[in-house]
């Protein structure tokens, strides 16, 4: 199974490179929520699913991370992991104008810029990130779904208090 090289995914620790659980696409032509502000998602948060080609993580797969290395601080411009007991922060921008909302995230490789284009939606507490890593914004998530095909990359993050 191919999990691909999603940067910021792989730094947190969760180390195998997995992704949990999962959310039906909301499909209607609502528009965007305009009480929406970017700090409606800026705080710290718990991976508690990641999914990948269609496959998810196990609970117990994904017990298997020490909780440092499944905790997200998201800020005003960076989402931040710790990798190895420091900080592995990945720049993301949002855009709020389009339905679903979009993210844009831009992580420093090994050798290279890396760049992942995805969709995003905030219910109560939990946050749901659906992503591909790509040079190309067209390859972005159109729904919150995975499959072998569109090579996307779900992570479901719960807000701590």
């Amino acid at each position: 199974m191919r999990w691909g090289i999603m940067c910021w995914v792989l730094r947190c620790g969760v180390g195998l490179s997995v992704i949990l659980a999962v959310s039906a696409c909301r499909q209607n032509s609502e528009p965007a929520d305009l009480t929406f502000t970017l700090t409606s998602i800026e705080g710290t948060y718990f991976i508690i699913g990641l999914e990948s080609e269609g496959e998810a993580m196990t609970p117990a797969e994904l017990a298997k991370a020490q909780d440092a290395e499944r905790t997200i601080r998201i800020t005003a411009t960076q989402m931040i992991t710790t990798r190895h007991g420091e900080d592995d922060p990945v720049n993301y921008t949002i855009n709020t104008s389009r339905q679903p909302f979009e993210i844009d995230m831009t992580g420093v490789g090994d050798t290279s810029e890396e760049k992942t284009y995805g969709i995003f939606k905030v219910e109560g507490n939990r946050l749901y990130i659906c992503a591909v890593e790509s040079t190309n914004p067209d390859d972005r998530p159109k729904e919150f779904k995975t499959t072998k095909e569109n090579k996307a990359m779900l992570m479901v993050l719960q807000k701590q208090p």
